[in-house]
């Protein structure tokens, strides 16, 4: 019928209309991001920048050199010591001591502990052991931390060490050696890698270097070397261990007036090489040290010219070397030399010009010492008679030398900074 066709038509209409898609719904959260990928390659250098403007001018360095500014005191006890052939070391207190030939204790060995770095204070102990026991003195500091000292009873004609008891050297053993090439003039010590003590010093009566080396810290057993060939006669001598840990010996061949460098085989210098240098009659009032370089340098006297002369060591043995002469500040300069290393690394160098009867100090101011300005000290108690020089524990220089009859111990300082050395 017609109405049945219209609903029949309505249906479909109903159902087209039914199928048709619905609006979209909202959007989803979104996924977990993905690794990363490779890093691609480095794209090509970019051009250089323009220079930029000149900075300001820095302020001006510290120019090369000191002022020297100098305090000296005089060390005297009631019976005021004679420093006639002296030596000084820091102890392990930081403070000096020295050991000298106390004539006025009739030929004993006076030894003074300084109670400060600059020595103002002090106290002295004598040790009188025979009838002239106080010559040809040395000191260093053992490796037990106590002074030990090398002299002379020249009466005998005998090698004494003194090993101190303690820092000061207030009470001390006494070991003496009698034997053959035993005779203690001129004596020089040190402390050898094996920590034992050798010591260089000279048979007068055979003209010859003799070279003890010592058995234990305090020296009471040791063995002797002599060197008896040659020119290797041992007047003033002087030892340091050199870079490669055997001892070398700087001293004189009297005879024939030239410089003698002994350098040791082994750490008891029972065999050693010689090498002797003629030029300007040098070899007197010798002292050695190692610069900063590896290499020995020597300070001597040229004996003829009354000249100081400084011998730099190209090698470990010094087989070769360069000499320096010093003809100013005066004549006669050079004598009772000792020579360090300041904390600049340049050598210092204490002697006496004989002439003037001053004091001087010499600052190298390379490590070889080929030029250097010196210093003279005429105030009272300048003299520089057997003078002994080191670095205190202020890193700046201290000094034991005899002016008459009394010891003098000078330190030196820094007051200010200029271009001529040590002034």
């Amino acid at each position: 019928t017609t109405s049945g066709l219209i609903n029949l038509a309505k249906r479909i209409e109903t159902l087209e209309t039914s199928s048709a898609s619905g609006a979209n719904g909202a959007d989803g959260a979104n996924g977990t991001n993905g690794a990363d990928g490779t890093n691609g390659t480095n794209g090509a250098d970019g051009a250089n920048g323009t220079n930029g403007t000149n900075g300001n001018d820095a302020a001006a360095g510290r120019q090369y050199g000191y002022d020297i500014a100098y305090t000296a005191t005089v060390v005297t006890g009631t019976v005021g010591p004679w420093g006639d052939e002296m030596a000084t070391a820091i102890g392990v207190d930081g403070n000096p001591i020295i050991a000298y030939d106390h004539l006025a204790s009739n030929d004993g060995m006076g030894v003074t502990h300084c109670d400060d770095v600059v020595c103002t204070t002090s106290t002295t102990t004598d040790y009188k052991l025979g009838s002239d026991t106080g010559n040809g003195i040395s000191l260093t500091i053992g490796t037990d931390g106590n002074p030990i000292i090398s002299h002379a009873d020249r009466d005998a004609g005998h090698l004494v060490v003194t090993h101190c008891d303690n820092v000061a050297c207030t009470t001390a053993t006494h070991t003496t050696y009698t034997t053959t090439n035993g005779d203690g003039s001129g004596t020089s010590i040190t402390i050898g890698t094996d920590g034992n003590p050798i010591i260089s010093h000279y048979d007068v009566a055979d003209w010859h270097l003799v070279v003890t080396h010592c058995g234990n810290v305090a020296c009471t057993t040791a063995t002797h070397t002599a060197y008896t060939t040659g020119n290797e006669n041992g007047w003033d001598t002087a030892i340091t261990i050199g870079t490669d840990g055997n001892p070398i010996i700087s001293h004189t061949d009297i005879r024939a007036g030239g410089l003698v460098v002994t350098h040791c085989g082994n750490v008891a210098c029972t065999t050693a090489t010689h090498t002797t240098y003629t030029t300007d009659n040098g070899g007197r009032y010798s002292s050695i040290t190692i610069g900063t370089d590896g290499n020995p340098i020597i300070s001597h006297n040229d004996s003829d010219a009354g000249d100081l002369v400084v011998t730099h060591c190209d090698n470990v043995a010094c087989t070769t070397a360069t000499h320096t002469t010093y003809t100013t500040p005066g004549n006669e300069d050079g004598r009772y030399s000792s020579i360090t290393i300041g904390t600049d690394g340049n050598p210092i160098i204490s002697h006496y010009d004989h002439d003037a009867r001053d004091l001087v100090v010499t600052h190298c101011d390379n490590v070889a010492c080929t030029t250097a300005t010196h210093t003279t000290h005429t105030t009272t108690n300048g003299d520089g008679l057997d003078t002994s020089i080191t670095i205190g524990t202020d890193g700046n220089p201290i000094i034991s030398h005899r002016s008459g009859s009394d010891l003098v111990v000078t330190h030196l300082s820094k007051s200010a900074w200029t271009n001529n050395g040590w002034d």
